[in-house]
């Protein structure tokens, strides 16, 4: 019996990706690339959290917590609900799909390239 290789579940016989969420985490990939748009995501991965609560927690201004909340949610990674004045924003169930998937392709990739993974990310 042959087994399946580690990429079997995301590309077809011709090399393309099968599955759309990995090509929407690859094109969301730019997000990632400035420090403190990761910082507010493990935040957020701990639970919702106001702009006041984000700013204290990094040191940084509301203004500028504000700012990476926008281009997070412009890109669907975060969502708000508004309670009176205040906005407490937590994680999107697309972005939380799309990090598992993501985190899976990587473990993948990471397999195929003849390495390993640790042991937090095998299923």
């Amino acid at each position: 019996m042959e087994h399946a290789r580690p990429l079997d579940n995301f590309f077809d016989a011709q090399g393309k990706l099968l599955d759309q969420p990995i090509v929407d985490v690859c094109k969301d990939l730019h997000l990632f690339a400035d420090e403190e748009r990761m910082h507010i995501i493990h935040l957020l991965m701990e639970g919702p959290k106001n702009v006041r609560t984000l700013a204290q927690l990094r040191s940084i201004s509301g203004p500028l917590v504000s700012h990476h909340l926008e281009i997070l949610r412009n890109a669907s990674i975060v969502d708000f609900t508004r309670k009176g004045k205040v906005n407490t924003y937590s994680l999107t169930t697309e972005f939380q799909h799309k990090f598992t998937v993501g985190t899976q392709l990587i473990a993948a990739l990471t397999l195929a390239a003849g390495g390993t993974i640790p042991q937090s990310l095998e299923k």
